[in-house]
């Protein structure tokens, strides 16, 4: 079974140990705590937004038979990560394979269309999956992101991503 957990970090990490040890105390996970997430941001919005546009820490994790890929210790700029996530799995989907480093960071993700299944490179870890529960959860929880950044948030300027990621999920 594939989890993917997206979060915000909502205290500074200064020890990746601690945090990953405790990742309740510095970050909010979106698939458990949406109301305290957007309310994080609503609280911050003056030093979040910037033309429009989000900029804030976060990630996405994903376990798989109880191993996780992309911890808490893997953070960056949440909005712009998942808008180079969806990129990687168009770019696989439509030619093969597709590829995108963090924001800023060197952590790579890569993906390789196998048939039924996708490859996916996790900064020098891989693991494949089958084809249709990746996607079907990548975009179930990208729709998520997107939903709330124009819907509970009111950031027009994500409509573009949100319709993107629903055009997809409906071709396929």
């Amino acid at each position: 079974m594939l989890q993917i957990k997206q979060f915000i970090v909502t205290k500074p990490i200064e020890s990746l140990d601690n945090a990953s040890l405790r990742p309740e105390d510095y970050v909010c996970f979106f698939e458990n705590n949406k109301d305290r997430c957007v309310e994080f941001v609503k609280a911050n919005i003056d030093e979040l937004l910037n033309d429009n546009l989000l900029s804030f820490d976060g990630g996405i994790s994903f376990k798989y038979q109880y191993r996780e890929y992309l911890g808490v210790e893997y953070w960056d700029d949440l909005p712009m990560l998942w808008a180079f996530i969806i990129n990687t799995l168009e770019e696989c989907l439509e030619s093969g394979e597709g590829k995108c480093l963090f924001p800023g960071q060197p952590v790579e993700i890569a993906m390789k269309d196998k048939g039924t299944n996708i490859q996916i490179q996790f900064d020098h870890q891989t693991v494949t999956l089958d084809k249709k529960l990746v996607v079907k959860e990548l975009l179930s929880h990208g729709k998520l992101f997107y939903e709330t950044l124009v819907k509970d948030l009111n950031l027009s300027a994500y409509k573009y991503d949100l319709d993107r990621v629903n055009r997809l999920a409906s071709v396929l």
